[in-house]
């Protein structure tokens, strides 16, 4: 019997022990961003990059610039690579506006210390021929989705004479990029030189194995309450 109830209260200390772990490691490991979603996160398709089989897409979309509305621009993948969303009143002209994403070559060396990853992209307005920017009281918002190979990942803008880097914020599953964009242009997302292609606090692991130590507590805790009800 005292067998018995030492296992039971080694079954218990497990469960206890795991509780509190996964309740430390929800408290104590600060997110790499500020989720914007939950969601089911599932594995990305493979990475279209430029000169690649099948090619990455573009898109492009045009509005009445009496009256632009709040509208996206996005590629056509799932999830899209690039996309860009506008507010109403975003650009102002005599006539129709039609915005552009478009993946490109790198207008301008990566900034020192850092690798690209993925496309760079090049997202316009353009009305009788003649580009346009957004106006000072509605920037637009760039998001561009990441190859899958780092989560510490920068978007930075250029306007073709190198690049300034922009407040990102890590969207979802974290792989895809956010920041304001005050002026159109082209825009690539970049790591820096050196750090580990995929890096982060492993929490998934962590929480597998709490989580697999909970469930083996809770069947000798259950084979326990059995053999004593024989």
């Amino acid at each position: 019997m005292s067998g018995k109830t030492d296992t039971a209260g080694q079954a218990w200390i497990v469960m206890a022990a795991g509780a509190v772990g996964l309740v430390l490691l929800w408290r104590l490991v600060p997110p790499t961003s500020p989720p914007l979603y939950d969601g089911l996160c599932t594995p990305a398709p493979p990475y279209r990059h430029l000169g690649g089989s099948p090619p990455p897409l573009s898109a492009s979309a045009t509005y009445f610039a009496t009256a632009f509305p709040a509208a996206e621009v996005q590629t056509g993948e799932t999830p899209p690579q690039a996309q860009v969303l506008m507010m109403a009143g975003t650009f102002s002209a005599p006539s129709t506006v039609t915005v552009a994403v478009t993946p490109v070559a790198p207008p301008a060396p990566p900034p020192r210390g850092m690798l690209q990853d993925g496309n760079a992209y090049r997202v316009s307005a353009t009305t009788g021929g003649q580009e346009l920017q957004p106006s000072p009281q509605n920037p637009v918002t760039v998001e561009l989705l990441g190859s899958g190979s780092s989560s510490a990942l920068v978007l930075y803008a250029s306007s073709g004479d190198g690049w300034t880097a922009l407040r990102t914020f890590n969207l979802g599953c974290g792989i895809t990029f956010e920041a304001v964009a005050p002026k159109l242009g082209y825009f690539a997302l970049f790591r820096t030189a050196g750090a580990p292609s995929s890096g982060g606090f492993p929490i998934g692991i962590v929480v597998a194995i709490l989580g697999a130590l909970i469930v083996i507590a809770t069947l000798v805790l259950a084979r326990f309450a059995a053999a004593r009800r024989r």
